[in-house]
């Protein structure tokens, strides 16, 4: 970060991950928070491993299907501390390895 443009890119990404865990649970509408929908490329910005999203071994749909459980699991949080660290975000991209159909 040693930008305005970097920082106001992070904020919206927090804003993105705020948005998400704010929906009530079971809303599957992604793309209705600010900025638009939180995308694989957000994720790695933060400088979270977001290979089980992108391993070109899966099909482009079990990739999809991966991130919808990412936004699922922010979704589903108990609050918005469940989703407030790395460590913790992180642990939702990695629980998603047994996706693979």
């Amino acid at each position: 970060m040693d930008t305005v443009s970097d920082l106001n890119a992070l904020a919206l990404i927090v804003t993105k991950i705020r948005d998400l865990e704010a929906k009530p649970t079971g809303n599957t509408t992604y793309t209705d928070i600010t900025g638009g929908s939180l995308q694989v490329s957000d994720l790695t910005s933060l400088g979270l491993d977001t290979s089980n999203l992108t391993d070109s071994n899966y099909s482009g749909t079990v990739r999809q299907h991966r991130l919808t459980n990412v936004y699922d699991s922010i979704i589903g949080a108990t609050g918005p501390t469940a989703v407030d660290s790395l460590v913790e975000l992180q642990a939702l991209i990695n629980n998603t390895n047994t996706i693979i159909a």
